[in-house]
């Protein structure tokens, strides 16, 4: 607890968190906006650089890099675990407020590294210009505003994760003492991306100064929380200094590895006990690390936008109307349609999902030697399919649209189709040419009206055979 009369300047670290310093003095790179609704009616976001940040951006989006994504909800202390991930100094008493996907190229580090943060979740909604004269008390327009806003901050929040998911190699995930909040931001991250991505989750028990009072936290609420499978203490190899923490608990199960961290209060008996290894086996886990990309994150947005834009928007936006105009420092949207967005229903396990009378089928695909078997699944019978194939940026992008049939069996039952007899669907699928050329966009397709399901095969060239192959 704090002091009645006296603070010192551990207190005043965790109690400042107005005290906000200008976010292009830690980041290289902002896409900003914390409104996915918004930027798009606006017709784009606002890129922002730091001093350097311009040159260090066209210097390192052509290098092999480590991708590291950090996740959290608000108010758990991320701005101090990175400064202290990135070798940066934040003056005392002082946070970076983040908002859409921020990018920190770490000094003096061996290999190429990048950092991606984004707005903590859990934020509060904030009235804009939309409120002015509306009576919340009584007045329905009011009452469809806030569900708007709730819809767009979900899909905001949704959007800026998966974005990080995607595009991350590790991804370190920042809680506080566990909330239910925290548990749903990891439920979410295990059920999609547990067993495909490299996870650091860091308790940072920001409040606790005792080291009995970190082990009871460890021992009560860590080890019980119905979210983490079993937890085994593991010794830290190669930690210098053995007169501190040099524990790490690992959960493991169904190909599932996550490594928890502990951190407490800054200066205190228990942060001089755990906080300096676990940020340096941290570091040396992340320099560790084999696989790197290049990544542009300009050019991911700008694809990411257009792809997942169809699970959150009634109409999506077609990649080819999205586009970065340097002279501006804006990516621009050129589409004039309005945008409005699907609703969505959430879960107990904190899962939101988004619906409305386009949906986004589930699909599956499988690459052979000389062919690509992509299967889509629908509710319901398709009664019309658009297919498009466009090579982009080192892949092929899928793209089909359509519409499809609900029979009253399938209406009644299901949540998602209820009140909706017909539709349209909408799915774009990504993957990497370098498994070979497709020889023709138009694929072979076969239906099965009873199961809802269609299956498309493109036929890929063999490599002595050029004729007839899409102009890259």
């Amino acid at each position: 607890m704090f002091s009645n009369n006296k603070k010192n300047k551990n207190d005043i670290l965790f109690s400042t968190k107005y005290n906000n310093i200008d976010p292009t003095n830690f980041y290289d790179i902002i896409i900003d906006f914390d409104s996915l609704k918004m930027g798009c009616e606006e017709k784009g976001f606002n890129v922002l650089f730091s001093e350097n940040g311009y040159k260090n951006y066209e210097i390192q989006k052509k290098k092999h890099a480590i991708i590291v994504g950090v996740l959290g909800n608000a108010n758990k202390g991320k701005s101090y675990i990175l400064s202290k991930i990135s070798h940066e100094k934040l003056p005392i008493g002082y946070s970076i407020p983040t908002k859409g996907i921020s990018v920190k190229y770490p000094k003096n580090e061996n290999k190429p590294l990048i950092i991606l943060d984004s707005a903590g979740n859990e934020t509060p909604l904030i009235k804009n210009s939309d409120f002015k004269n509306i009576n919340l008390s009584n007045n329905n327009e009011g009452i469809e505003l806030i569900s708007e806003l709730f819809r767009d901050k979900i899909a905001t929040q949704n959007f800026l994760q998966e974005f990080i998911y995607n595009y991350s190699n590790i991804l370190i995930i920042i809680v506080g003492q566990l909330t239910k909040d925290d548990q749903k931001l990891i439920n979410r991250i295990k059920l999609i991306y547990g067993n495909k991505k490299t996870i650091f989750i860091i308790h940072n028990l920001m409040f606790i100064e005792t080291i009995k009072n970190v082990e009871t936290i460890i021992e009560n609420i860590i080890k019980k929380s119905i979210t983490f499978n079993k937890l085994k203490e593991v010794k830290m190899i190669n930690i210098i200094d053995n007169t501190k923490n040099q524990n790490y608990y690992l959960e493991s199960k169904d190909k599932i590895n996550i490594v928890h961290l502990i951190m407490a209060r800054e200066g205190s008996e228990a942060g001089n006990y755990y906080n300096q290894n676990t940020i340096l086996f941290l570091r040396k886990q992340i320099k560790s690390y084999i696989k790197n990309q290049r990544f542009d994150v300009i050019e991911s947005f700008i694809q990411y936008l257009s792809l997942s834009s169809g699970t959150y928007m009634e109409k999506p936006i077609e990649i080819n109307n999205v586009e970065y105009e340097e002279e501006k420092k804006k990516i621009v949207i050129k589409s004039n349609d309005k945008i409005n967005l699907k609703k969505y229903y959430e879960d107990e396990l904190g899962i939101s999902n988004f619906y409305g009378n386009i949906i986004e089928p589930y699909y599956n695909y499988d690459i052979y030697d000389d062919k690509i078997k992509i299967n889509i699944e629908l509710p319901g019978i398709i009664t019309k399919i658009h297919v498009k194939l466009i090579p982009l940026n080192g892949n092929y992008v899928f793209i089909y649209t359509g519409n499809y049939k609900i029979p009253e069996e399938i209406k009644n039952m299901e949540l998602l189709y209820n009140n909706i007899q017909y539709g349209e669907f909408r799915l774009q699928i990504k993957i990497p040419i370098t498994f070979g050329i497709i020889k023709d966009s138009t694929p072979k397709h076969t239906r099965n009206a009873k199961n809802g399901e269609i299956t498309l095969i493109y036929y890929l060239s063999k490599k002595e055979d050029n004729e007839g192959m899409i102009d890259l």
